[in-house]
């Protein structure tokens, strides 16, 4: 927890070299930066240099930044105004500048260092001191750019930045805080790579074995005479075995210490510290010709060409070995000697660096290793351990802050899994296209606004309404002003009544009347397309109904969206051409149906809307529809008044007001009619268990959500609709009569809301035998009114119900019958979820700031400069003198950096009707007035309002839930550890001054899955800092409260009968540091209570996180670290700390002399609101509290109340308390819910994942290259898609299919069409049959036949380079398993990725040079292997696909392989109609059908198969234990997970196949003969291919598992012969062609065991199953 402080944000960088210059003016352009140099008079040359100018930085990118640093300097004292240093200077000065900022670096600084070298993190401790422990250390691996001056200190180049850069963090903890500043400053590239630790890092330092290991291979005694040579020889590229041999032995010395490491400190994770090789495959991985060796590595390295040893020239021209130069100067010391040092400590022998140790020590003039230990007198001039004064492991850990144990619990803890999505979708076209119903108000808004961004048609089928707008506009623009008085023109794409144009849309928006909803669903139904959005504002009651019936079976395929209400208040100014926006709502309520579909539906709204309104998901549409106040509102009203009880009959003289109006009378029918409503609810949540209507409110309840705080009196239905001033002076709807008025009994309010609503709400009344007789007289007179047989005899079954939305308008006569229209699960009930209403208006984000002093007129002044704030002060008189100082002028807020802040609340005012308009509450009080707060606004308070106490103290949660009642589960409850700021009131309720804010403050979220709601409201309100740190709970920061334990206790030490004598003091004894044994002793025992407390809690809820809720020492070590000069003990914190100096007890003067003041805060607010909730919350668990009852029985004595009787917590006062008593709670159970913890749940969320690391790139323009191998439709679309963007390479290993190609191509583009119309045209690097190009290869995309993927993987086999993703599109059966047996062991370094099918549906129009994508699938299925690699898998690839399709992730490439279809349709069709027991082998006539000619004989083939596929599936899901198979589903889900709706009949697996219109007219692939005849060709791919790749290896697995498959044994039998191969002989897949199958033999292997382990799964260690989403 950061103190209080300034927080600016500085940077230095030190040095004057390349990298320090680009630092300082990449850094300069945004943040205030200071370049330091300490070496000679660097610092002064360069500022003479750079005068007055800019300083002018070139990106590799080619923009130039212009900046200038605050100062360049070399005076170290500037490090005291730091936030970050970083390093930019060669590894032996790092040194120099640790101890030169020493003392002036201040606590939480981070320091990075690029590179840092071996041992960086332990020289800064050496340097630092204990203040190393306070500062933040960061070793990157390397430098991030590679640059250089242009013009020195005045001119810079970068040319080239590192992709990735490997840093790690000391302390590990403090990695999320290092990383955001490090990559703030250092912009997109690099990507700071998580290391984790700086140990990994120090011996992954290659210079360290290098450097110094090809010097003395070149120059060592054996291999050099000493005399001049004739050129400087080649450094890397000349090195020979000898050479190879020294860095060979370095470098395996240090696995020596790795693994030494790992044997010691079990789960140390050192691994980033691999060997040299390694480290050139993962740096250089595909520029070296030859990586097979370490040699090879370094001889074939393009970066490395021409570079030569480091020499000096003598006489005759000839060279002599620079043996001072930094390859011995610097890297011996500050990377071998490391290495030595800590092989030493370790006891591991390192022959070869003592011996090339012992050989530089004297190259470089020093005495650093003698008799072969660390302890020569220049040791100290080294990075080894030894130079720190470090010489056990132990001392090492320590210094190096690694704890064994933390290490020990991070390893053990699980990884992440990934989600799984939705299935995949046939193929089909992407655009996205909006329809718009109507031609009033809110159609022509929608239609202008939607045009703004997408394709958009106007469709009216009113008369001729369209045809009169389409003219009205003509060639002109849409004109739409928004509410926030920004201008739109737009134009639809069209104006129609053609209803047929459904066929184009994504999205129906229906802004009609609802009556006229029926017919415009019967209007589109026979054109909509599967996966249509229809969204209803309003939908109005049973809207998903009436779609459901309108539609049939098509309803199923779509998603039906149905609004509360409008979104935006708004009028036309000129008809068909100018529309306003008046008000937009700030959300709205929806439900879709089916609901899985709300995210899908939601993002198309919500993009289609823009921010406001926000689209708030209701579970389902039943609560919608019940929820339509129209329907009670609108007849009850009419009804209230012209009924015959009310109205004569006779014409009035003045229409009379429908709102308020309302009497007694027809509030007591209102009732009725919500009441009955309520009834329904009710019995359908008996009958449904866990369904959510929580949307379908009482109609009192509805006003208080959608017009809380605005109305004068809320508390009854009548007085909502009497004193809502939207409502004033709004009358009946009438007709005038010869100066007198007549209702208008013929209104919407009759002639629709009776039919769409209050309709709905009887026949569902009836279907569920729920009495309703207040809405039988309203309906029997209304349907009366307006000429309508609705409801006869008590029944729903007039005449006209036809008319209507009652169920059974539609033949629904039962409830089961509805649930299933309304896609209602009943067996399984809806989650809930919160909902949220907003009235019309310009979206405010309202903030309530409660209090009058310091902290609350800071809030309210920094909140008001953005938002809606009003300040709300229960204090006497308060907000009436704060209104009254402040008059018309704003209030001034002076921040701690500076700068001014003026603004004005909404409002100043002491009525808490306000909270109604809050979103946020902020209670600024002091803790004892929060109760007060939280009863006043409990009648107001709105749903999903965030409360925020600062501070929260001991049982916030409690107080405010025990409060605010049943509504406490519906708000939001933020407590914070402690105030923001520390500010003052320098005039009174006008100005006001930010002395310093925290850095972090600790916060917890009740419930806890609203955080991230909660932190985006306060982050964004707070500002940057403080920086609001998570807390699992507030149980953890109630028992954290440190003013429960150090106030009360140092009170009574010093004040108990023990100590005092009664007697006046001559002068107030300090308070902190005043602090004595007998003190210390009590504070202990009062934090060990509490410390048992939270044992106790956490073997009764295993898995609560209660990591807060530290010992009082350890607050004072976390809170004020750095500050106090002795923190050892809990006395030396109290007495040591600055900040504590001269603060005293609270006292009372009299005479002159001194009495403690025992009514202080201390006692009368601490010990209720802090101390009583830790004696409850232990009296809860049976904690003995010896000290704590002894403390608080003399507290309450003081302060004159009792709470503590015998030792228990009984007293009457203990309801003045925040004991959990307080509130009724009596047992943890009771606690646990109040505090809204899951007791079952909470153990799952408290695991912890470890960051994942991508690879380590290096220096380059960040290329990213994809190979694609093939020639044909798919292999030509994906080269000119893949080729827009990145290096593409196309690769056809096929014949001269790549000359052909290249020929074809010549110097133009590739030209491809896609689906959206758009033209992409561009050209391949190269088009080549070299397979060593796979060297180059990011990725490769495998668009070629099944039978050629082995063929591809073996000649590409000796290139690849380590992490290359391959892809197969598609994989078909065992691709993961040929994958992996022909590069062997290369294979585990790969990733694998098999997708179910072709992205595309493709053709070229110009072989080589034009293709046209004529459909691209929604969705498409894909397995990883490993599966830890989805996520790096599908970001390279979703990257180059596009946003289509949609790449859903397969558990396993197993699944992927019994999925393929083509293995069991293509084999079993051919089998079914060309067998023995079908085919007298003649020619036929014609060619018969394929999919659409099944038979009862061909079906009952595929049957067989497929169910010997389930059999296998069912087999290895007994073998591995959750095996998530999930997508090797039969033949008949597969034709429903991909054609569902497609097929007019898909009852069975024939009828899927016969009746699918994707099929019609595909035959049997056949051969003309003579006479016009056909015969089959059964050589075809569906035989010579499927086969072998698919249908093999179904039948291979189920032998090696020992399932009988008759089926695919009679199929594979006559499949084998038709293709003229022998795989399968005596029933055993042992033929002499099982090599040229997928079938598991074919590769080698003959047990499941083997199987598993090709494929990545073990049956002892199997992947979770995971749902869908």
């Amino acid at each position: 927890m950061a103190e209080e402080e300034q927080q600016p944000f500085t940077v230095l960088v030190c040095g004057g070299g390349n990298a320090a210059q680009v630092a300082t003016a990449m850094y300069s352009a945004r943040y205030s930066t200071i370049a330091v140099s300490l070496y000679a008079d660097e610092a002064a040359k360069w500022k003479q240099t750079l005068g007055d100018d800019d300083f002018e930085l070139t990106l590799d990118t080619g923009k130039v930044i212009k900046s200038r640093p605050d100062d360049i300097t070399n005076d170290p004292s500037v490090a005291a105004k730091a936030d970050a240093i970083v390093l930019a200077v060669p590894s032996f000065a790092h040194g120099q500048y640790f101890e030169a900022f020493e003392p002036y670096i201040k606590p939480d600084t981070v320091i990075a260092c690029m590179p840092a070298r071996s041992g960086g993190d332990l020289l800064l401790a050496a340097k630092l001191g204990d203040k190393a422990d306070d500062v933040i250390f960061v070793g990157f691996e390397t430098l991030p750019w590679a640059c250089r001056f242009t013009d020195w200190g005045r001119k810079a180049t970068i040319l080239g930045t590192k992709g990735s850069i490997l840093a790690a963090v000391t302390p590990p903890a403090k990695t999320p805080k290092a990383f955001s500043v490090l990559q703030g400053l250092l912009g997109v590239f690099p990507n700071c790579t998580f290391s984790p630790n700086n140990l990994g890092i120090s011996l992954r330092n290659p210079g360290a074995q290098i450097h110094p290991g090809v010097m003395y291979g070149r120059w060592c005694a054996e291999k050099w005479d000493g005399k001049p040579v004739s050129e400087k020889p080649l450094f890397y590229q000349g090195v020979e075995d000898f050479s190879e041999s020294v860095l060979l032995g370095l470098t395996n010395e240090v696995q020596a210490i790795r693994e030494k490491l790992e044997e010691l400190v079990p789960g140390l994770d050192l691994s980033d510290a691999g060997t040299l090789h390694q480290w050139y495959l993962d740096c250089y991985g595909g520029q070296m010709k030859d990586d097979s060796t370490l040699r090879s590595c370094m001889n074939t390295n393009p970066g490395y060409r021409g570079l030569t040893h480091p020499c000096k020239e003598v006489s005759g021209g000839k060279f002599m070995p620079d043996l001072k130069y930094r390859y011995l100067s610097e890297d011996v010391p500050t990377g071998l000697c490391f290495n030595k040092g800590l092989g030493e400590i370790l006891g591991v022998s390192m022959p070869m660096t003592d011996k090339v140790l012992l050989w530089a020590q004297e190259c470089i003039g020093m005495k650093i290793m003698v008799n072969g230990k660390m302890s020569g007198p220049d040791i100290v001039k080294t990075r080894a351990p030894q130079a720190t004064g470090i010489h056990t492991l132990d001392e090492f850990l320590k210094v190096s802050k690694i704890d064994k144990a933390a290490v020990a619990a991070e390893a053990a803890s699980q990884q992440p899994k990934a989600e799984k999505k939705a299935p995949a979708e046939g193929e089909d076209q992407n655009p996205y296209c909006v329809l718009v119903c109507g031609g009033g108000n809110a159609a022509q808004v929608a239609t202008a606004m939607f045009s703004a961004r997408y394709s958009t048609i106007a469709v009216s089928l009113f008369a001729d309404e369209a045809a009169k707008w389409k003219a009205a506009l003509g060639d002109s623009e849409y004109e739409l002003t928004l509410d926030s008085g920004k201008v739109l023109k737009s134009r639809p794409d069209d104006i129609t009544n053609d209803p047929s144009v459904a066929a184009k849309a994504d999205a129906i928006v229906l802004a009609v009347p609802s009556f006229a909803h029926g017919e415009y669903f019967e209007a589109f139904a026979p054109y909509m397309r599967k996966g249509c959005v229809v969204a209803c504002m309003p939908a109005r009651s049973g809207g998903d109904i009436l779609f459901a019936s309108k539609l049939g079976e098509k309803a199923k395929d779509m998603i039906f969206m149905g609004f509360e209400t409008l979104p935006w208040a708004c009028r036309f100014t000129e008809w068909g051409k100018k529309a306003t926006i008046l008000g937009t709502k700030g959300s709205i309520l929806a439900a879709v149906t089916p609901p899985s579909k709300f995210p899908q539906a939601f993002a198309i709204m919500q993009g289609s809307l823009g921010v406001f309104p926000h689209v708030t998901e209701s579970p389902n549409n039943l609560g919608i529809s019940l929820r339509n106040p129209g329907a009670q509102i609108h007849p009850g009203v009419m009804y209230g008044r012209w009924c015959p009880e009310k109205w004569s009959g006779q014409p009035l003289k003045t229409k009379p007001l429908f709102y308020q109006g309302v009497e007694d009378f027809s509030e007591s029918v209102l009732l009725g009619l919500t009441n009955e409503v309520q009834a329904i609810k009710n019995k359908i949540e008996e009958l449904l268990p866990g369904i959510d209507l929580r949307d379908a409110c009482t109609l009192h309840q509805w006003y208080l959500d959608c017009y809380g705080g605005q109305m004068t009196d809320d508390s009854t239905l009548k007085a909502c609709m009497n004193t809502n001033p939207g409502y004033r002076g709004l009358t009946h709807p009438c007709r005038e009569v010869n100066g007198m008025f007549m209702p208008d009994l013929k209104y919407r309010y009759l002639t629709e809301d009776v039919p769409t609503g209050l309709c709905f709400n009887k026949g569902l009344g009836e279907l569920l035998g729920v009495p309703m007789p207040m809405t039988d007289k309203v309906l029997l007179w209304a349907q009366e009114c307006i000429g309508l047989k609705i409801m006869e005899n008590g029944k729903m079954c007039g005449a006209d119900i036809g008319k209507t939305r009652a169920p059974q308008a539609l033949g629904i006569t039962s409830f089961a019958e509805f649930c299933e229209a309304a896609c209602i699960d009943t067996s399984v009930g809806s989650v809930p979820k919160p909902m949220q209403c907003d009235e019309e208006g310009k979206n405010p984000f309202t903030v309530v700031v409660c209090g009058g002093g310091s902290t609350a007129q800071v809030a309210t002044a920094m909140f008001s400069a953005a938002y809606d704030v009003i300040a709300v002060s229960l204090f006497e008189d308060e907000a009436a003198r704060w209104k009254s100082a402040l008059g018309d002028g704003n209030f001034e807020l002076t921040l701690q950096n500076g700068k001014v802040i003026t603004s004005c609340p909404d409002e100043i005012t002491s009525n808490p009707r306000v909270a109604a308009k809050a979103d946020c509450i902020i209670m600024a009080t002091p803790v004892a007035q929060q109760g007060e707060y939280f009863a006043a606004f409990a009648p107001y308070i709105k749903q999903d309002t965030i409360v925020v106490c600062m501070p929260s103290r001991s049982g916030g949660d409690l107080l405010m839930a025990s409060k605010l009642g049943a509504k406490a589960s519906k708000v939001c409850y933020v407590g914070f550890e402690a105030v923001p700021w520390a500010a003052r009131c320098t005039e009174w309720g006008k100005r006001a001054t930010i002395l310093g804010v925290k850095g972090a403050t600790l916060a917890a979220v009740s419930p806890a899955d609203s955080s991230r709601k909660a932190f985006s409201a306060l982050h964004g309100l707070m500002g940057v800092f403080p920086n609001i740190t998570y807390s699992p709970n507030n149980i953890g920061l109630s028992l954290r409260n440190a003013g429960a334990v150090i106030n009360p206790g140092m009170m009574y030490a010093k004040f108990c009968s023990e100590k005092w004598n009664g007697k006046q003091m001559v002068s107030k004894p300090l308070f902190y540091q005043g602090v004595d044994d007998f003190t210390c002793k009590i504070l202990a025992e009062l934090s060990n209570e509490v410390q048992a407390v939270k044992k106790k809690l956490g073997e009764s809820v295993p898995g609560m996180d209660l990591q807060h809720a530290c010992s009082l020492h350890q607050w004072y070590q976390e809170s004020y670290a750095g500050q106090m000069a002795d923190p050892s003990s809990l006395k030396s914190c109290l007495t040591t700390n600055p900040a504590f100096r001269g603060l005293t007890y609270p006292c009372t003067e009299q005479n002159c002399m001194y009495m403690p003041d025992l009514k202080h805060h201390f006692l009368t607010e601490d010990v209720p609101a802090g101390m009583c909730f830790n004696k409850g919350l232990g009296e809860l668990l049976g904690v003995p509290m010896p000290m704590t009852d002894k403390v608080l029985d003399w507290a309450q004595k003081c302060i004159g109340m009792k709470f503590l009787v015998k030792g228990k917590l009984s007293g009457p006062d203990v309801a003045k308390t925040r004991a959990p008593q307080a509130f009724g709670i009596k047992s943890v159970h009771a606690l646990l819910s109040a505090s809204k913890i899951n007791k079952s749940t909470v153990a799952a969320e408290a695991i912890s994942y470890p960051p994942a690391r991508p690879p380590l790139v290096a220096e380059e323009k960040h290329n990213f290259t994809v190979l694609v191998c093939g020639g044909g439709n798919a292999a030509q679309v994906a080269t000119g898609l893949f080729g827009l963007r990145y290096n593409t390479i196309a690769v056809s290993l096929f014949a001269d299919e790549a000359a052909r190609w290249k020929a074809a191509l010549g110097d133009d583009d590739f030209e491809l069409t896609l689906d959206t119309g758009k033209v992409v045209r561009s050209k391949p690097d190269d088009t080549t049959n070299d397979p060593s190009v796979a060297a180059r290869a990011d990725a490769i995309v495998l668009a070629v036949p099944s039978f050629a993927h082995g063929q591809y993987f073996e000649a590409f086999a000796p290139y690849m380079k380590p992490g290359c993703l391959v892809v197969c599109m598609p994989a078909r059966s065992g691709g993961d398993i040929l994958f992996s047996a022909k590069l062997g062991a290369k294979a585990k370094d790969m990733i694998f990725m098999g997708f179910e099918t072709l992205p595309w549906a493709c053709r070229f129009t110009e072989w080589g040079r034009k293709a046209t994508c004529l459909g691209t699938k929604g969705s498409i299925l894909a397995a990883v292997t490993p599966t830890s690699k989805f996520n790096q898998a599908f970001s390279m690839l979703q990257g180059c696909l596009g946003v289509f399709p949609n790449i859903v992730e397969s558990p396993t490439n197993l699944g992927i392989s019994l999925r393929n279809p083509g293995a069991q349709i293509h084999p079993g069709v051919m089998y079914g109609r060309w067998c023995k027991e079908k085919w007298d082998g003649k020619p036929v006539s014609q060619k018969p059908l394929f999919y659409q000619g099944v038979d009862d004989f061909t079906e009952k083939v595929l049957l067989g198969l497929t169910n010997e596929v389930q059999a296998v599936k069912k087999k290895m899901e007994s073998i591995v234990t959750n095996l998530d198979l999930k997508d090797a589903c039969t033949l008949h889900q597969w034709y429903l997970d991909c054609y569902g709706g497609q097929m007019t009949d898909d009852s069975t697996l024939k009828s899927c196949m016969n009746t699918n219109p994707g099929y019609r007219g595909l035959t049997h692939p056949c051969k003309e003969v003579e006479g016009g005849m056909y015969v089959p060709d059964l050589k075809y791919r569906y035989l010579s291919e499927d086969v072998p790749t698919g249908l093999c290896f179904n039948k291979g697995l189920g032998e090696l598992l020992g399932v009988p498959m008759p089926m695919t044994d009679k199929v594979l039998l006559w499949a084998q012969e038709c293709i003229g191969l022998s795989i399968m002989v005596n029933g055993k897949m042992n033929g002499k062609d099982i090599g040229r199958t997928r079938a598991p033999q074919a590769t080698g292997i003959s047990t499941i065991e083997q199987f598993l382990e090709a494929a990545g799964l073990k049956s002892d260690e199997p992947p979770t199953k995971k749902a869908r989403k």
